[in-house]
C-alpha cells in the first residue's frame, strides 16, 4: 500500500509539472482548484492503468498531453464563471474519453472525473473520493508550481 501511495504521489508531481506555469499564474483561485483536481484525476487514472485488466477492460495510454490540453481549456473557458457542462464534455468526451473504446470504461472515467470536476471542489476543505483531504489545494499547487518554475528557469539558463 505504501508503494501505491508513493507512486501516486510521483504521478501527481509529474502531472503538476506538466501544466505550464503560465496556465497557473493567469488563473483565479477557483480555476487553480479545478486544475489541481484535474492533476489529481490524471494521476489516479494513470496509476489505475498499472493494474492491467483489473483497472480497465481495455488498456489506455493517457498522456500528459491530455492533461495539458484539458488544463488550457479550463483556463480559457472559466474566466469568471465555470461552464461545468462544457468543461466536463471537453475533458471526458474529447480529451480523455476520445480514446476510450469500452462503454464501461467510459462510464468509470466519467464517474471518477465527477469527483474532481464539480462545483463541490470549489468549497474549502473538499475531500476527494471521500479519502483524499487537502485543506489548501491552491497553496499546495502554488508551492509545486513555484518549485517547478524555478527548476525550469535554472535549466533554461544553463
Amino acid at each position: 500500500r505504501q508503494m501505491c501511495i508513493r507512486d501516486s504521489a510521483k504521478s501527481l508531481a509529474a502531472a503538476v509539472e506538466a501544466v505550464d506555469c503560465e496556465v497557473f499564474s493567469r488563473s483565479n483561485e477557483n480555476v487553480r482548484k479545478l486544475v489541481f483536481g484535474l492533476c489529481l484525476f490524471h494521476a489516479i487514472i494513470v496509476e489505475r492503468g498499472k493494474f492491467g485488466a483489473l483497472a480497465w477492460n481495455t488498456p489506455y495510454e493517457f498522456s500528459l498531453t491530455d492533461l495539458m490540453v484539458s488544463a488550457e481549456q479550463i483556463v480559457s473557458l472559466a474566466k469568471e464563471e465555470i461552464p461545468w457542462e462544457a468543461v466536463n464534455y471537453l475533458t471526458i468526451d474529447l480529451n480523455y474519453g476520445g480514446q476510450v473504446s469500452d462503454p464501461i470504461d467510459l462510464r468509470l472515467l466519467q464517474t471518477i472525473l465527477h469527483d474532481f470536476q464539480s462545483p463541490d471542489i470549489l468549497t474549502d476543505n473538499y475531500t476527494f473520493l471521500s479519502l483524499i483531504h487537502i485543506s489548501e489545494p491552491t497553496r499546495l499547487l502554488s508551492i509545486s508550481y513555484a518549485v517547478f518554475c524555478l527548476k525550469k528557469k535554472k535549466r533554461n539558463n544553463k
